[in-house]
């Protein structure tokens, strides 16, 4: 590993031999055999200190101060803690948010401070996985086919209409889009082209092919109802509802099928709230 370092925020601490206020020496990071379906996973990094005493004690405290602000950083009251790697000279950086982190002396621990060298290791609990530069991921659905530019999405999904209004309310990204094996964020940019302010707007992911998946159940095929023709609305059909006073009731049910459920285990889920009390 040509670099090993923490961030937070602005301030950076070299692990491996190249911090200029510290006299740590070099460092190895202890890849953990992570399960990717876990969330977080515990990493060790090794690293040595040499010096005078008082200089590595001094180092020390600054592992452990930047350490214990992890906690803070994940519960968002300070900025996040992340470990940063660099694999090689002039490659890229990639990171991973620390949920908590602590240093331990290796042994014989302090007794060899005195002599001028120590070595610890930073315990880590950080999500399992690493993100790099931010890169534009290309999208695609009824209205384009894998673009960079920003894709209409309509809050419908009956395929009606032509570009750019195809009635889609999903975007896919293509196999080969995103590399590397493990787990990143996503940063998703919506911007609100109607005339009136968005209410509700949930956002899910699943692993199916959205042109063929139900991303959106139609209320004349809910249980029980037909609905009546309106080409305004998605699918070409209205059904209206009265919402009766008092206690909580159901007005639409629908049979989901397995598929969905499925799709519901893998954090992918839609709901919209109308304003009114008709639902198309």
């Amino acid at each position: 590993m040509h670099r090993v370092f923490l961030q937070c925020g602005p301030e950076t601490l070299h692990l491996d031999g190249t911090d200029p206020l510290y006299p740590l020496r070099g460092a190895r990071l202890l890849p953990a055999a992570a399960d990717p379906a876990e969330e977080f996973v515990r990493e060790e990094v090794e690293y040595s200190l040499a010096g005078r005493p008082e200089v590595i004690e001094a180092a020390c405290e600054a592992v452990g101060r930047l350490a214990a602000r992890a906690e803070e950083g994940w519960a968002g009251g300070a900025e996040p803690l992340y470990l940063v790697c660099q694999t090689w000279p002039g490659g890229g950086a990639w990171r991973s948010r620390v949920r908590r982190a602590w240093p331990e002396a290796l042994p014989p621990g302090a007794a060899l401070r005195a002599r001028g060298s120590q070595g610890a290791k930073l315990v880590l609990i950080r999500e399992n996985g690493w993100e790099g530069p931010e890169q534009q991921a290309a999208l695609s659905n009824g209205n384009g086919e894998g673009v960079l530019a920003p894709l209409p999405v309509l809050n419908a999904n009956d395929g009606a209409g032509s570009a750019p209004n195809v009635r889609h309310n999903w975007v896919e990204i293509g196999a080969g889009v995103v590399g590397g094996d493990l787990p990143g964020r996503a940063r998703v940019e919506i911007t609100n082209l109607g005339a009136e302010p968005l209410s509700d707007v949930w956002i899910g992911q699943n692993w199916a092919d959205p042109a063929r998946f139900a991303l959106i159940y139609e209320a004349e095929s809910a249980i029980g109802e037909a609905g009546s023709p309106d080409a305004s609305c998605s699918g070409g059909m209205q059904v209206t509802k009265t919402l009766p006073p008092g206690a909580e009731v159901d007005l639409l049910r629908w049979a989901l099928p397995g598929e969905a459920l499925e799709a519901g285990r893998q954090g992918f889920g839609h709901l919209h709230t109308p304003r009114t009390g008709s639902v198309g």
